[in-house]
């Protein structure tokens, strides 16, 4: 007993005093509960040992150490993404040595709320043709969130016209819904400097709009004349 505390105060000095190595970031939803889950293998630890921004948690002597949290956004910036590092060290069982620490990072993204415009703010029309552009928004930034994160949105417009982007434009009268979910840049799509995830649970981030559309303003009637 005495040996194995020994080697969990040992663990926690050198795990404090090391210099972590960068490994993975994930991205994560404000207020959704997730679970980080080290692939143990083979290996035999007798001690799992994480950190959360600096403070050291429980040491886990399950031999499994999965990590389970739930970060929420502050209610007076609810709409802004924030970063917590954790830390992973490990013990191994029968040679007692303290693994390298290694760094991950956690990105939460805000939960978002679409809108829909239309141009010049119109959602009424004379009766006969028209046309119109309806617009998504979002209250979160998306500028933001596509040159930091790689995050972009991936709207379906639904309704009389279907389509997809942030963008539809229209001539009939109707509901129209837009939904979207989170989609991280692959490919060429990447942006430069950005971060990329090696993985995220971010289904059902947003939150979607319907908009009415009408077409049935009255024509005025043209005046007949009196000629005097």
């Amino acid at each position: 007993m005495k040996k194995i505390i020994t080697s969990l105060c040992l663990g926690f000095m050198l795990i404090f005093a090391a210099m972590p190595s960068k490994a993975a970031t994930y991205y994560v939803l404000d207020g959704q509960e997730f679970n980080l889950l080290p692939q143990v293998g083979t290996n035999l630890f007798s001690s799992i040992i994480w950190t959360v921004d600096g403070v050291a948690l429980p040491v886990l002597t399950d031999k499994i150490g999965k990590f389970t949290r739930t970060f929420n956004l502050p209610t007076n910036n609810n709409l802004v993404p924030a970063t917590h590092t954790l830390t992973l060290g490990v013990i191994e069982e029968l040679s007692t040595c303290i693994s390298e620490v290694v760094e991950h990072t956690i990105v939460v993204l805000p939960k978002v709320q679409l809108s829909i415009t239309t141009t010049g703010g119109k959602d009424n029309f004379c009766v006969g043709a028209f046309s119109t552009e309806l617009t998504l928004q979002a209250n979160v930034d998306l500028a933001a969130l596509k040159s930091s994160f790689n995050i972009v949105l991936s709207p379906t417009w639904t309704g009389p016209k279907t389509g997809n982007g942030n963008t539809l434009a229209i001539n009939t009268a109707g509901d129209y819904t837009v939904n979207a979910e989170y989609s991280v840049l692959t490919g060429t799509d990447v942006v430069t400097n950005a971060i990329i995830p090696a993985a995220t649970k971010i289904l059902g981030a947003v939150s979607g709009a319907t908009k009415t559309i009408s077409n049935n303003l009255a024509l005025p009637s043209v005046p007949s004349l009196v000629l005097n």
